[in-house]
This record gives C-alpha cells, sequence and structure tokens, in this order.
C-alpha cells in the first residue's frame, strides 16, 4: 500500500513529497561514504595486525583466522536469512486472520 503525502519529517526536519528524491540520493551518498569508510578502517586494521603478525612470523596463523572468522559470518547470514524467511512466513499468526487464509498458510 503507497501512501500519498505531501510532506514528512526526517532527522527532525520536514520535506515536501516532491523532495524525497533528492533526500534519498543524499541518503545513499552518505551511505556510501560511510561504507568506504567502513572498508577503509577494515585495510588498516587487517594491515596492523598482519604487520604484528608477520613480525612474529604467524600471519598464516593471521591469514587462517581470518578465513575462519569469514566463514562464520556467512553462516550467521545465511542463518539470518533463514530466520527472516521464517518470519515472513509465520507474520499472518501475530495478527487476527480468518481461519480460511490460516489455512491457505
Amino acid at each position: 500500500m503507497i501512501l500519498q503525502v505531501k510532506s514528512f519529517d526526517y532527522d527532525g526536519q520536514k520535506y515536501r513529497s516532491k523532495d524525497a528524491g533528492k533526500l534519498a540520493t543524499g541518503l545513499r551518498n552518505e551511505l556510501d561514504a560511510v561504507n568506504a569508510e567502513l572498508v577503509r578502517n577494515d585495510v588498516n586494521i587487517y594491515c596492523f595486525f598482519y604487520k604484528r603478525a608477520f613480525q612474529k612470523g604467524q600471519e598464516g596463523v593471521l591469514k587462517e583466522k581470518y578465513f575462519n572468522l569469514f566463514g562464520e559470518l556467512d553462516d550467521i547470514n545465511a542463518g539470518l536469512e533463514l530466520y527472516q524467511h521464517i518470519l515472513d512466513a509465520t507474520g499472518f499468526l501475530s495478527v487476527v486472520t480468518p481461519a480460511d487464509e490460516i489455512r491457505r498458510n
């Protein structure tokens, strides 16, 4: 369902509906900048720890730990997707639903 509105508030500021696209573009640019900063920070963190591991002759251990970390993150993300799918599929249970629709679901 799409609502037609003349204006809306975002972050304590009032916007006209026709300005939503400009706001969305600005927010997208802001998000891109934050994501780029996160990538830079991740690279800097890895480089810092790689240098320390290299000094101790343990760069292989660090690489293995990173590999394991990203494998775990993939598993977590897959679990979150499944959880979201289950929530979506059972959402009808949290509202008053006609018996016919319950049977269909």
